[in-house]
């Protein structure tokens, strides 16, 4: 016999309302098949279990009692096994600070940040202005000096104009 044939004659097996050579067959198949020896047994121990009046209502109609705790222990677990944030700071820190002494922390960073970055600017203006003094007194000698070769006159100081620039290119 096959195992599907088998499987479909269980019930029928169980309860000896097959004929007699089916009877025998699916007895022969189910000792020596490894498949459907454990479907069997199983069918056998829930029909055991059926037969008995109080633990066929506890089976299929009666739910089991729960504690009377029984929400506050589930409730408990979940709390115990909700998700928690990542503190990249300090893990003691999240049970340590209060939501205010966060934000105190952010905004000291802000402030020092911003502190910090107006400096550099000064700093950065304070070079760009020397520089540029630099620059003047750079060009007013340069001037002086052109003027000084030039003699006064307007030709020859047009004409030296052109190695005043080329004397400051290659200052820089």
């Amino acid at each position: 016999m096959e195992c599907k044939v088998v499987r479909q004659h269980l019930q029928g097996y169980l309860d000896q309302a097959l004929s007699p050579e089916l009877q025998v067959g699916v007895a022969e198949h189910l000792y020596r098949c490894d498949t459907c020896w454990p479907e069997f047994t199983g069918l056998r121990y829930l029909q055991i279990a059926l037969d008995d009046p109080t633990l066929h209502d506890m089976l299929l109609h009666a739910p089991s009692p729960l504690p009377a705790d029984f929400t506050q222990q589930v409730m408990a677990r979940v709390y115990d096994e909700r998700p928690t944030g990542v503190n990249l700071i300090l893990p003691w820190l999240r049970q340590r600070w209060s939501g205010r002494q966060y934000a105190s922390v952010a905004y000291a960073m802000s402030a020092t940040i911003a502190i910090v970055s107006a400096g550099n600017m000064l700093y950065l203006w304070n070079q760009t202005t020397d520089r540029l003094a630099l620059w003047g007194v750079q060009g007013q000698a340069y001037w002086e000096v052109l003027q000084a070769q030039a003699g006064g006159t307007g030709a020859h100081a047009s004409a030296s104009l052109s190695h005043w620039f080329a004397a400051l290119l290659q200052l820089h």
